[in-house]
């Protein structure tokens, strides 16, 4: 096994049934906790709007379709792409989560989904790192920060209380 230099930007080790219950604390919050008691999909675009207080935007984030999303974890400029492929900066308040137009195009559902919690998770844990912009990028996944928002995103769409519970379902139905 080669081991790479990943960069963890003074992040600690955050086991993974730490962050599911995050996950289940964040959920509980959030219209009731209604998403641990019966399985249903989670409602992204209010879930980021509402509870994370974030503005949604779209923007091409690259050219060769490597950035999928963004979020800013304070006022920042962001170097967006037009369709004719000419870079230009825009300006973005804290706290606004960028999609990149092709997969809200061109991707499914999950994916955006799943790309949208990702980017609410580097909000959620990852504000100490204010003046960064965290992107999430087919090529970082094992950079510390994108595992702990990959994780924290898969146990927010699928906290495990609501797996159980779908699970329970489907043995009674059979």
């Amino acid at each position: 096994m080669v081991t790479a230099n990943v960069p963890t930007y003074g992040l600690k080790y955050k086991p993974y049934d730490e962050m599911e219950n995050d996950a289940i604390k964040i959920l509980r919050g959030f219209e009731g906790g209604k998403f641990l008691k019966v399985p249903q999909a989670l409602d992204v675009d209010s879930f980021v709007e509402f509870y994370m207080n974030a503005t949604i935007d779209y923007a091409r984030l690259s050219q060769d379709g490597s950035i999928l999303g963004l979020s800013t974890l304070a006022q920042t400029s962001v170097t967006v792409f037009s369709e004719d492929g000419s870079a230009q900066s825009r300006s973005y308040p804290e706290n606004t989560i960028l999609l990149d137009v092709d997969i809200y195009l061109h991707s499914s559902s999950a994916r955006s989904r799943f790309t949208f919690m990702h980017e609410c998770a580097h909000l959620h844990y990852h504000k100490n790192l204010a003046g960064a912009v965290q992107y999430c990028n087919k090529g970082n996944q094992r950079n510390r920060c994108e595992v702990q928002a990959n994780c924290l995103a898969a146990a927010l769409l699928m906290p495990e209380p609501m797996v159980h519970c779908a699970f329970d379902n489907e043995l009674k139905g059979k």
